[in-house]
C-alpha cells in the first residue's frame, strides 16, 4: 500500500541569480511510508458429478443441482448432454473443516422420478509448509444421480401388503 500523502517543501528564489534557490524542508524532514499487505491466501474447489436418466437420452441443461453450506446456497449447476456436473469454484480463504451438501432440484416433469439423494462433500483447508492454502476433497459416495424416466409402456412396480380384521368372531386361517 503505498503512502499517498502530499508533502510541499517551500522554494524561494535569493537574488537575480535562477540557479540561487531556498528550498525549506518542513520539520522531520520528508518521509513517505510505504507498507506490505501480503495477499490473503485463498484456495478454491471445483467439485463436479455425473448424472444419468434411465429410460431416455439425457439433453444439456435439463436437471439442477446446488451446493449448499450451513443452509446456504454456494453454487449451482447443470448437467450437460453427456451427463457431466460442473460446478462454479467455491473460494476458501482460511484454514478449516466445511462440509457441503450436493442436491438435485426436482423439476415439475411428471414423467421423471427424480433422485433425491443429498452426497456430502467433506472439505478439508490446510496450511501448506510455504503457508498456502491447500484442499482435501472427500465424498461420502460416488457423486452420481440417476433419474428415471416413467413412460406409459413403462412397468409400475409396486409393493402392496395387506391385513384383514374381523369384528366380533375369532379370524380362522383361510377363512376369507
Amino acid at each position: 500500500v503505498f503512502d499517498a500523502h502530499e508533502i510541499a517543501p517551500g522554494v524561494a528564489f535569493v537574488g537575480e541569480d535562477p540557479d540561487d534557490v531556498d528550498i525549506s524542508i518542513p520539520e522531520g524532514g520528508i518521509v513517505f511510508t510505504n507498507r506490505y499487505e501480503p495477499p490473503t491466501p485463498e484456495v478454491s474447489v471445483t467439485l463436479s458429478a455425473i448424472k444419468i436418466l434411465e429410460g431416455r437420452e439425457l439433453r444439456d441443461g435439463e436437471f439442477l443441482f446446488i451446493i449448499s453450506e450451513n443452509g446456504a446456497e454456494l453454487a449451482r449447476a447443470t448437467n450437460k448432454a453427456d451427463g457431466s456436473i460442473t460446478f462454479p469454484s467455491i473460494t476458501f480463504n482460511e484454514p478449516g473443516e466445511h462440509v457441503l451438501y450436493i442436491k438435485e432440484i426436482a423439476g415439475a416433469d411428471r414423467s421423471v422420478v427424480y433422485d433425491d439423494s443429498i452426497i456430502t462433500a467433506q472439505v478439508n483447508i490446510t496450511n501448506d509448509e510455504d503457508d498456502a492454502l491447500t484442499a482435501d476433497v472427500t465424498f461420502n459416495k460416488d457423486p452420481v444421480f440417476t433419474n428415471v424416466f416413467v413412460t406409459s409402456s413403462t412397468p409400475a412396480k409396486i409393493s402392496l401388503t395387506a391385513f384383514k380384521i374381523l369384528q366380533g368372531a375369532e379370524l380362522e386361517e383361510g377363512q376369507f
